[in-house]
């Protein structure tokens, strides 16, 4: 009798268990009816149903133009060709007023900022790969600029040449002269009417060393 009685449970489990497997394959889903999908995943749903509506409401557009792109060349057209120009730096109070100006050859330039790399670039071993390590690219002005505190500015004075710098003030910049800040004093050696009389030097018409190109 206990024999019959194991037979038939085998038979009946190895039954069920052929239905569940029929099932799974045909739906996807457990026999048992798997556990109850969570709050939070409902809510994960929910948000992603509302994202796929806007965007489909709402798709993206672009254009064939870019005034960003277009702002980014303005500032390499004013500064990259004409070697000497002068930059305006007014410098203001707490208050918001403009109390002094420096006249500097080219904008006044970040302590941030360095011609060589503020990274080492060196081989790396983990046990897994050998390679190196990323270094930072050079920025449009040909530059490399690391991280930390960035608050003071320098400069070279327009006439004398005298070096100059401030920090941790607010400063607006300009390629000439602005007239609503025409109470300014000259901080460093050259003044507005100074700079009247300054004359840019001209582009350098040696030919380049062999393998370097502009």
């Amino acid at each position: 009798m206990r024999n019959r009685l194991t037979k038939n449970w085998k038979a009946t489990t190895v039954a069920i268990l052929a239905v569940c497997g029929i099932w799974l394959a045909t739906t996807g889903e457990s026999c048992g009816g798997g556990d109850e999908e969570s709050a939070t995943e409902k809510d994960t749903q929910v948000r992603q149903d509302a994202t796929d509506a806007k965007v489909e409401n709402q798709p993206y557009r672009d254009g064939p133009w870019s005034p960003n792109l277009e702002t980014s060349n303005f500032y390499a057209d004013t500064w990259y060709h004409e070697q000497g120009k002068l930059a305006y730096t007014y410098v203001f109070s707490l208050t918001g007023e403009a109390f002094g100006y420096y006249i500097t050859v080219g904008p006044m330039l970040t302590n941030c900022a360095t011609a060589n790399q503020p990274y080492k670039k060196e081989s790396i071993d983990t046990g897994d790969f050998t390679g190196e390590t990323i270094v930072p690219e050079r920025g449009s002005d040909g530059l490399y600029y690391s991280g930390g505190q960035c608050d003071t500015y320098y400069g070279r004075d327009a006439i004398s040449g005298a070096y100059v710098e401030f920090t941790d003030l607010s400063f607006s910049t300009s390629d000439q002269p602005l007239p609503a800040f025409s109470n300014a004093k000259a901080i460093g050696p050259t003044s507005i009417e100074d700079a009247q009389n300054y004359t840019p030097p001209k582009l350098d018409d040696k030919p380049l060393p062999e393998g370097e190109v502009n």
